[in-house]
């Protein structure tokens, strides 16, 4: 169940500032500084991580509720910032609509801070989104990643897609149950292109088999891809169609 943000408790420690270092104070001083609705808020979806690159910065995602039905079927804004704890300064975007939940939900975001330089001077970072649904029959389990960079006054999304999918068929007998597993890795090119910019490449490993009667796994069917995203007016885009083993 998501639990939606409505604890006094946790915004008493917006008194205390950024002084303490931690990340539950953070995140109620960025939800207040963003004059964000606090019922609002998913506050077990919401992340914070300490920026590599710098020890006075911290990155911060919140998801906040636009569009409720019930717990199972909701649609939410997700605010992504870059939070300077010694100026006090946000850098933020808000990507409205970003996430939704009905028969596939989301079920934990975190922050990948490897480095993803992109360019000599510029150093990106992922928003990286899990999601699953209840299904036996069709099982499901997924995550969706996020390009970001900082610039001087908002974060952009370079880049949104699926890295990793797993899908079963057959109700949890093992011996009838056929899976498929995708899966994507990251890494830049070491040439600059034209642009100023490093290539991102994504290397996909896709796996198919069905578990024996023992449950464990079967033959595979292993394909891999490589597909080459190239930087152009602010978005990292696919060199031709993007290959993969599940549409």
């Amino acid at each position: 169940m998501i639990r939606l943000l409505g604890l006094t408790m946790f915004f008493c420690l917006l008194s205390i500032g950024l002084k303490a270092q931690t990340e539950n104070e953070q995140l109620a001083w960025v939800i207040e500084e963003l004059k964000l609705d606090k019922d609002s808020v998913l506050l077990d979806l919401a992340a914070v991580k300490r920026y590599p690159a710098s020890v006075d910065l911290t990155i911060v995602c919140i998801p906040s509720i636009v569009e409720y039905a019930d717990e199972d079927f909701w649609t939410a804004d997700v605010y992504v910032a870059l939070v300077n704890k010694r100026s006090k300064k946000i850098i933020s975007q808000n990507f409205k609509r970003g996430l939704s939940a009905d028969a596939i939900s989301p079920s934990k975001i975190w922050i990948d801070t490897a480095p993803y330089t992109i360019s000599p001077n510029e150093r990106a970072f992922a928003i990286r989104i899990e999601a699953k649904n209840n299904s036996r029959a069709a099982s499901f389990s997924g995550e969706q990643f996020w390009l970001m960079l900082a610039k001087a006054e908002k974060v952009e999304r370079l880049l949104q897609l699926d890295s990793e999918t797993s899908i079963s068929y057959g109700g949890g007998d093992c011996e009838s149950t056929e899976i498929h597993k995708q899966k994507s890795t990251f890494v830049l090119s070491d040439k600059l292109n034209d642009k100023g910019y490093f290539d991102l490449v994504e290397k996909i490993n896709y796996q198919h088999f069905f578990l024996t009667e023992e449950c464990e796994d079967g033959k595979k069917e292993t394909k891999n891809f490589k597909n080459t995203f190239k930087y152009k007016e602010g978005q990292y885009l696919a060199e031709g169609k993007r290959e993969k083993g599940l549409e």
